[in-house]
């Protein structure tokens, strides 16, 4: 079977709990009420299973928050998002303080609110459910140390937060 992003297994191996287990369940569930998140799951899952360098498992979480939004916000633009995404990474990649990285994600919220905003759907509605995928993001990012790097080894000459 190959899903989306590509990956290749069994079907049964798709159908297993992809958002969270045991203790981490409350953390990251497969469900916000009735909307689905189990496939932004996977995808989250198949890129942290790809990944080895930090700059990929920031990727991996950004796209998993677009996923979120997608999944939450139906009408959501997530080809904007994606651009979003990708650009503010590359700016990220090509910095070396942290002032320039700060005023770098303080304009990626900005803009990602913007998108948010032209939403059709009712602005309560919409605005907490940005929240709710925004705090899934930041839980799914911290919990996520362990999970990407867990028998990943690489060398660098610089050892920084995109090497």
């Amino acid at each position: 079977m190959i899903n989306p992003e590509g990956y290749i297994g069994s079907a049964e191996s798709l159908q297993e709990k992809a958002c969270g287990s045991g203790w981490s369940l409350k953390v990251v569930p497969e469900k916000y009420g009735e909307l689905g998140l189990t496939e932004a799951c996977k995808r989250h899952d198949y890129r942290y299973r790809i990944g080895s360098l930090p700059r990929e498992k920031v990727l991996a979480d950004l796209y998993f928050l677009s996923d979120l939004l997608e999944a939450l916000i139906v009408d959501i633009d997530v080809f904007k998002i994606h651009t979003l995404i990708d650009c503010s990474v590359m700016e990220l990649n090509a910095t070396f303080t942290q002032k320039k990285t700060n005023e770098i994600w303080n304009k990626f919220w900005k803009q990602l609110r913007n998108e948010v905003s032209k939403s059709s759907i009712g602005w309560f509605r919409k605005w907490f459910r940005f929240g709710y995928a925004k705090d899934y993001y930041e839980a799914v990012e911290h919990l996520g140390n362990n999970a990407f790097y867990e028998g990943k080894t690489y060398m660098t000459k610089n050892p920084g937060f995109w090497e």
